[in-house]
C-alpha cells in the first residue's frame, strides 16, 4: 500500500556517505525517478520559460530575461479572458500552465512540482497524475477566466499544483476506511493535509501569477481555488479507492 508523504519502503542510506543532494531527495522527493511525469512536465514549463524569455528580448531593449514580456505571453498561450470569451481560444485553459511570469515565479512552482508530483505519482502512477494534473490546470483556468478581471493575463502551472494537492485530499476521503489500521496517526495524517492547504493557500500570495487587472495583483486566487477544487472531484471520482464499500461508493456519487 502506497500512502503520499508516508513512505514505507525508503532504503537506508549510510549518513556518512550521503550527498548533499541524496539529502535533499531522501527529505523531499525520496521517490522521484528520472523517467517520470514529474520530470517530464518540469522540463517542459523550464524549455517554454528559457524560449519565452529568450522571445522576449526581441520585443524591447526593456525586457528582462528573468521576467517575461506579457506580449510574448499572450502570444505563447497565457489565460487571457477577453480572447478567450470573444475569440473562442479555448486552447489557453491548458498552455497557459507550461508558462511563468517570471524566475521566482517558475523556480516556485518547480519546487512544489517534484515535491508533491513525486509523491503523488509513486502513489497513483504516471497516467493517473497526468490527467489530474491536465484536468486540474483547465478547471483553474476556467474559474480564472471566469471571475479575473476581462484584460488580465494569467499564467502558472500554480493551477494544476493546486489540483495535486486536492489530489492528495481526496485520497484521504476516498480511502479513509482503508486507512484505519494507521489508528490514530490517521486523524493525524488529515490534521496535517488540512495545514499543508492552509500555508499553501497563504504562501501562494507571493507566488505571482496575474499581470495587468485593473489594480495591481499577483496572486490568481480564482484559479488556484478553481485548481484544487478540480483536484479534490476528480481524485475522488476517477482513481479506484483502496477498498470498495457503501461508503467508497457514495463518495464517487457525491462527486
Amino acid at each position: 500500500m502506497r500512502i503520499p508523504f508516508m513512505d514505507f519502503e525508503q532504503s537506508y542510506i549510510d549518513p556518512r556517505k550521503e550527498t548533499f543532494w541524496d539529502m535533499i531527495k531522501l527529505n523531499f522527493c525520496p521517490r522521484l525517478k528520472f523517467y517520470s511525469f514529474t520530470v517530464l512536465i518540469s522540463l517542459a514549463n523550464i524549455i517554454m520559460f528559457i524560449y519565452t524569455s529568450y522571445q522576449g528580448l526581441h520585443i524591447t531593449e526593456e525586457s528582462k530575461l528573468l521576467e517575461q514580456d506579457q506580449q510574448v505571453l499572450i502570444k505563447y498561450g497565457a489565460n487571457v479572458p477577453s480572447l478567450i470569451k470573444n475569440e473562442n481560444q479555448l486552447w489557453r485553459f491548458v498552455t497557459a500552465a507550461f508558462l511563468h511570469a517570471n524566475f521566482l515565479h517558475i523556480f516556485f512552482n518547480m519546487i512544489s512540482t517534484f515535491i508533491f508530483v513525486s509523491s503523488l505519482e509513486h502513489t497513483y502512477g504516471f497516467f493517473t497524475v497526468f490527467y489530474i494534473w491536465i484536468l486540474s490546470a483547465i478547471g483553474g483556468n476556467i474559474f480564472s477566466a471566469d471571475f479575473a478581471t476581462q484584460n488580465s493575463i494569467a499564467v502558472g502551472a500554480s493551477t494544476a499544483l493546486f489540483g495535486m494537492i486536492g489530489l492528495y485530499l481526496a485520497y484521504l476521503i476516498l480511502n479513509w476506511n482503508a486507512l484505519r489500521f494507521l489508528e490514530d496517526l490517521r486523524c493525524f495524517v488529515l490534521c496535517m493535509a488540512i495545514l499543508i492547504v492552509s500555508m499553501v493557500f497563504l504562501l501562494s500570495s507571493g507566488n505571482s501569477g496575474i499581470m495587468g487587472g485593473e489594480k495591481e495583483q499577483n496572486i490568481d486566487n480564482y484559479g488556484h481555488f478553481g485548481g484544487f477544487i478540480t483536484g479534490i472531484l476528480a481524485g475522488v471520482a476517477f482513481p479506484k479507492s483502496l477498498e470498495y464499500g457503501s461508503y467508497e461508493k457514495q463518495a464517487k456519487i457525491f462527486c
